[in-house]
């Protein structure tokens, strides 16, 4: 039996035993939103992040950079109607795991932040952020996203 479940990401077509199973939304959905149908947390889609050198070189070249002791913000505007981003970890950072550790608990600051839309955004790490919790790296984003003027007002306190 194949059935259409009608996730965010399109139609999509699961064995019936998915469905018998309780794994409704276990199907390749690339943006995983439908994995979590109560909408409780808010995964950044891959669309609306930088993947290319050029892409972050551009926003390097023509945006605005500020910066603290734990990571770089550089931020641009853009043509599109969403708000991308990109990460920068490097090995100075620590090992692997340390930088994957950093890089998701920045993923995860920029699903919190209220981001205005239309801007392209490059994040680089510091070595210190290695060092630091989820709450120092959170309001390290907040205050140097406020400074480039990039948040929606109501954070920014204006």
């Amino acid at each position: 039996m194949f059935t259409d479940l009608g996730c965010v990401c399109g139609p999509s077509v699961v064995e019936g035993f998915w469905l018998d199973a309780g794994l409704a939304g276990a199907h390749a959905c690339p943006s995983r939103a439908c994995l979590d149908p109560g909408g409780t947390s808010l995964p950044v889609r891959n669309a609306a992040r930088l993947r290319k050198s050029a892409q972050f070189r551009d926003v390097r070249k023509r945006g605005r950079r500020v910066s603290d002791g734990l990571m770089a913000f550089g931020s641009a505007r853009s043509d599109i109607e969403i708000s991308r981003y990109g990460l920068a970890v490097s090995k100075r950072v620590g090992g692997s795991v340390t930088r994957n550790k950093v890089k998701r608990r920045l993923r995860e600051c920029f699903a919190t932040l209220e981001i205005l839309p239309g801007y392209d955004i490059v994040v680089s790490a510091r070595p210190a952020a290695g060092q630091v919790n989820y709450q120092m790296l959170l309001s390290s984003l907040r205050r140097l996203a406020g400074r480039a003027g990039v948040l929606q007002s109501e954070e920014t306190g204006q």
